[in-house]
């Protein structure tokens, strides 16, 4: 996961508060009896504010340098488990040559043993990944690839619910999902679980979960969308990175939902054709 600095916020609290404390001494300067007090106040206030901005961006330094190191540890991983698959599919070729060199039934099967180990352990050096998907399906036992919906409109409001779904059987670990609508909706209250992060569109939520299980979902979410007077469809989607992910395509159907919004005196049915549930 990408590291999000801390926010301008966290820095202005601070100088604020020092400002504040600052304010406050000289307002009262008359009342200390010797100078001695306010000027030490002041001076304390002083090297408290400065104490915490300099706490603040030692924190954010080191958090940034420890990322770039773990960025680099996991690049070199990843090149030095392909020199070795690199080296598995040369000695591989290598038998396979031998293999059609040799006469006796003998040595024969036991270059073939020997490939087989190889391939063995060439697939056990490739760590599978996970891949995640939107779902509108309302439990785990109903069909999974339900990503087209219609909904009541009620006070230009749609109420949503929907899942994120990994259907691979390799566990997604520290996993981060935004969730985004058209960007003519709004949220019509703050969806609970998810927050907007600092750079982020007005369209987007994030939310993250430790580990997302092979072959299962997240607990059912839900979100309120105002959506625009005329309407009568809106798209909503999710963007998603995980340790072990590949990094999706956002168009990419799997991850993209269609709601149809049925509004007083236009009556769309509440199961749409099969063909449109996967949106291709």
């Amino acid at each position: 996961m990408n590291y999000i600095c801390k926010s301008p916020i966290d820095y202005f609290l601070s100088v604020a508060t020092t400002g504040l404390a600052i304010i406050f001494i000289c307002k009262d300067w008359g009342t200390f009896k010797s100078r001695w007090p306010r000027w030490c106040a002041l001076v304390l206030t002083l090297s408290i504010g400065f104490l915490s901005i300099a706490i603040l961006y030692k924190n954010d330094h080191e958090i940034g340098r420890l990322e770039s190191a773990l960025k680099t540890s996991n690049d070199n991983l990843i090149k030095t488990t392909q020199v070795f698959i690199n080296a598995f599919d040369k000695l591989n070729k290598s038998f396979g040559d031998l293999k059609t060199q040799i006469k006796t039934e003998e040595l024969r099967q036991q270059v073939e043993t020997l490939q087989t180990e190889l391939a063995s352990t060439r697939k056990a050096l490739i760590k599978p990944k996970a891949n995640l998907a939107l779902t509108f399906a309302k439990s785990e036992t109903d069909d999974q690839n339900v990503r087209s919906k219609s909904l009541p409109v009620v006070n230009d409001v749609v109420h949503l619910e929907f899942s994120v779904i990994n259907q691979t059987d390799t566990p997604a670990d520290d996993v981060g999902v935004t969730f985004r609508i058209s960007s003519g909706c709004e949220y019509a209250k703050e969806p609970k679980g998810f927050r907007k992060l600092e750079g982020q569109p007005e369209n987007h939520r994030y939310r993250n979960f430790a580990q997302i299980p092979a072959k299962s979902r997240v607990p059912t979410m839900s979100v309120d969308i105002k959506v625009p007077s005329k309407a009568d469809r809106m798209d909503v989607g999710i963007i998603y990175r995980c340790s072990n992910c590949d990094v999706p395509d956002p168009n990419n159907p799997m991850v993209i939902g269609k709601v149809y919004l049925k509004r007083q005196g236009i009556n769309l049915p509440d199961i749409l054709d099969p063909k449109q549930k996967g949106l291709k």
